[in-house]
């Protein structure tokens, strides 16, 4: 009898506890997302992202297709230094073949640097497209 009583009154605890912790939360979500199509392109193209909350969570994906030539995709936090980055180019160029190559970069960071975070797109001869998805994701307990 004490245990089926102890077990009873351990759940009803949790249950509030979980109840009262979930209804003190507040979510914000921002994103925006990107297309950047490139025809035939050589010039360097930078997008900036604005981070202003100092705790959220930082979501980017990058993806990038390339039917000519080739792009280099650099990340950089607001200090410089590079974050991450990837490159895709075409490899069979022929008047029978056309080659398409995707190429895809995902950070995920909790409490990111604040400031302006840097994406990089270096294309050499480039067609295709580089599309850019980013959120922000802001969770603030009662606490905050």
């Amino acid at each position: 009898m004490k245990k089926s009583i102890l077990t009873t009154f351990t759940i009803t605890s949790l249950f509030l506890f979980l109840t009262i912790f979930a209804s003190a939360q507040e979510r914000t979500s921002f994103g925006i997302h990107r297309n950047i199509e490139l025809k035939d392109e050589s010039q360097i193209r930078e997008v900036k992202i604005e981070m202003n909350e100092k705790e959220c969570r930082f979501n980017l994906r990058i993806n990038s297709l390339v039917r000519g030539g080739e792009v280099t995709i650099e990340i950089y936090n607001p200090n410089g230094k590079k974050q991450g980055n990837f490159s895709v180019g075409c490899e069979i160029q022929s008047d029978h073949a056309q080659e398409t190559v995707n190429g895809q970069i995902t950070k995920l960071i909790d409490n990111p640097e604040l400031g302006d975070w840097k994406i990089k797109i270096i294309p050499k001869n480039a067609v295709g497209k580089v599309s850019i998805e980013f959120s922000q994701d802001v969770i603030k307990t009662s606490n905050n």
